[in-house]
């Protein structure tokens, strides 16, 4: 699931020994672990099927009450009903995909791969388009009557929602040549925007751009910039003031907004993690999956029976269950308390293209042919 590195030059695949770089030649990667037999403990039941663009680009599906947004790569827009996979309404960025969705319900945002900020109303015309200094990657944010963009320059950029009137614009000065083609982290907390540039978590003056604060999730460490990239990657997972994120494989950490660095832990990936009350979950590049607990860091429990099986970022679902998918189209239900299998259903071959998400009691797949699934836990 690992995605590319960009900068002035074209670095190959091979130089970076990248997991997701190596394509159709599987001789280059482990085979995956044969899937285990599951007794199931929970059931599922397809509802509804319906179909996107191909996914080829850093999709995040955005709930919205009962609704959910998706994109394909095509520059497809979709609002949706998760409970009946009904299409609200659809739309076109007219140019492939870069980055989405950010949405609040009543307005739409993606990227194209020309760096124009879209926008669309409620009923799915497009209200306006900006073109964006560089490329986009990380989803817009849609809040406060504001679309927010996180851009690879390390630049923040904030527009009125209604027209696109440019309204600041903040960008961190590095030394940085290279940048991860992958999403990053925006996303609102109280009045705060928190925003990930470089290894560290900043909050961010909505207002303003404006820093307020600023904490590190990883440590950069290396000899050389490809060993040293470590930007917060994957997005942030919240419980009430604790956010927890990534950095691109350096390091775990979890975060008490505007205060200090709960924990660190080094780990090896590049996709998000998931919450509850308690745990952090997490997958390591290699496919093992663990849970760490909230406040300390401490591993509570590691599964490794999925081991190079490409997963997604995992999503604690309900009470009970950790959700993955797989490259072969597989989504694995896994205990919260242990980590033992509870049941596993199967979407289509193509692959599972993007983290699962939960809307009401619906459970929403999205896989890389395009093809959205709307299922319910039983």
């Amino acid at each position: 699931m690992k995605k590319y590195l960009l900068n002035s030059i074209v670095v190959t695949c091979a130089a970076l020994s990248l997991a997701g770089c190596f394509g159709s030649s599987k001789g280059n990667r482990p085979e995956p672990e044969p899937l285990p037999v599951v007794t199931p403990l929970l059931t599922t039941t397809q509802v509804w099927s319906t179909r996107v663009g191909d996914v080829d680009f850093p999709l995040v599906p955005r709930v919205v009450g009962t609704q959910v947004a998706l994109a394909g790569g095509d520059g497809t827009v979709l609002m949706l009903n998760a409970s009946t996979g009904q299409v609200i309404w659809q739309a076109s960025a007219g140019a492939r995909l870069t980055a989405g969705v950010g949405s609040n319900g009543r307005y739409t945002a993606v990227v194209t791969r020309d760096n124009d900020l879209v926008v669309f109303d409620e009923r799915g015309q497009e209200l306006w388009r900006k073109r964006v200094a560089a490329q986009v990657l990380t989803p817009p944010l849609v809040a406060g009557g504001r679309v927010f963009v996180n851009a690879t320059d390390r630049s923040i950029q904030a527009y009125d929602v209604r027209n696109g009137a440019g309204l600041w614009r903040q960008q961190q000065n590095t030394n940085d040549s290279l940048v991860l083609r992958r999403d990053g982290a925006l996303d609102a907390y109280g009045n705060i925007l928190i925003v990930g540039l470089t290894a560290n978590l900043y909050g961010v003056s909505p207002d303003t751009g404006a820093p307020l604060w600023g904490l590190p999730i990883g440590n950069p460490r290396g000899t050389n910039e490809i060993d040293r990239l470590a930007d917060v990657v994957g997005g942030v997972a919240r419980n009430g003031d604790v956010l927890c994120a990534r950095s691109y494989q350096n390091a775990i950490a979890c975060i008490q907004a505007g205060g200090a660095v709960l924990w660190s832990k080094s780990a090896d990936s590049d996709q998000g993690l998931a919450v509850d009350n308690q745990n952090v979950y997490a997958v390591e590049s290699d496919g093992r999956i663990m849970a760490l607990n909230q406040q300390t860091g401490a591993t509570v429990w590691n599964n490794d029976q999925l081991r190079y099986r490409q997963l997604t970022a995992p999503l604690a679902l309900g009470q009970r269950s950790v959700v993955i998918g797989d490259s072969q189209g597989n989504i694995h239900l896994l205990s919260r308390q242990d980590g033992s299998f509870l049941g596993r259903f199967t979407t289509n071959s193509s692959g599972v293209a993007v983290t699962p998400v939960a809307v009401g009691d619906m459970l929403i797949i999205v896989t890389r042919n395009g093809t959205v699934y709307g299922f319910r836990p039983g």
